[in-house]
């Protein structure tokens, strides 16, 4: 038939929809290779400051000090120079060389030992010097412990062996015995 011109088949009403989509420019998405490692970091940094921020507030500071392995004369003394060391740190964030710097000036501790429980508790373990004899020079009597540490603070027993000395004892440690 000359000069009927046929029209192509209409495709289906939900395929018209699809071949829209298709016409119409496509968006750019955010590739997750490059999204999950920034969610990844944002995420870090996030927990890092949480972190920062829990260890130097009231959540995690000491409050419930307990100090052991502690006895003798200046005893009181050393418990509250430690109780006051804890009490300005947090369980979180415990510096042991803070602890033996208020010590370092009693002879009779050898070593202090930390433990911080989170939320408030702090446990402090003190190692004492044990004296193993009695240095006597001049009439006077001075304790030493087993690496030669002047313990002046001690009173001497009478059951520890006696070590005889032409000059008194003279700085922290016998030496030359």
């Amino acid at each position: 038939v000359i000069g009927i011109r046929r029209r192509a088949p209409e495709p289906a009403m939900g395929l018209r929809a699809e071949f829209a989509a298709l016409d119409e420019p496509r968006r750019r998405r955010p590739r997750l290779r490059v999204l999950v490692p920034i969610v990844i970091l944002l995420l870090a940094g996030l927990l890092a400051a949480a972190y920062f921020w829990v260890r130097s507030s009231s959540l995690s500071a000491v409050r419930d000090v307990r100090v052991t392995g502690l006895s003798g004369a200046e005893a009181g003394q050393i418990r509250n120079t430690l109780d006051t060391v804890a009490r300005g740190m947090s369980t979180l964030n415990v510096k042991p060389g803070r602890f033996h710097s208020a010590v370092a000036a009693y002879p009779e501790v050898k070593s202090v030992r930390v433990s911080a429980s989170f939320p408030h508790s702090m446990t402090i373990h003190v190692v004492e010097q044990i004296p193993v004899a009695v240095a006597v020079a001049d009439g006077h009597r001075t304790v030493v412990s087993g690496d030669g540490t002047l313990l002046p603070n001690i009173n001497a027993a009478t059951s520890l062996p006696t070590i005889t000395l032409r000059e008194a004892p003279v700085g922290a440690k016998l030496s030359g015995a």
